[in-house]
């Protein structure tokens, strides 16, 4: 299963079980946030240019967790 989130404006609007499993958060505690915050801080440009730049190919990236464990992610 892939973890799926959507988002509106960088801001998370929906979350699937599995992307809570993934990240170690409630989907109470994702809803609202930045996508950002589920990725380390040398990610965040990349991330900001390609979602600015409308780029829709998959990408490996890394995800963060709030103990600030990350691991790899491919993302679209």
């Amino acid at each position: 299963l892939d973890g799926v989130v959507i988002m509106v404006d960088g801001r998370i609007v929906e979350v699937n079980r599995r992307f809570c499993e993934l990240f170690g958060v409630a989907e109470a505690d994702a809803l609202g946030r930045p996508i950002l915050d589920f990725a380390p801080p040398e990610s965040h440009d990349a991330i900001v240019r390609r979602h600015r730049d409308g780029v829709e190919d998959t990408y490996e990236s890394l995800g963060r967790r709030p103990d600030g464990s990350e691991f790899p992610v491919e993302a679209a």
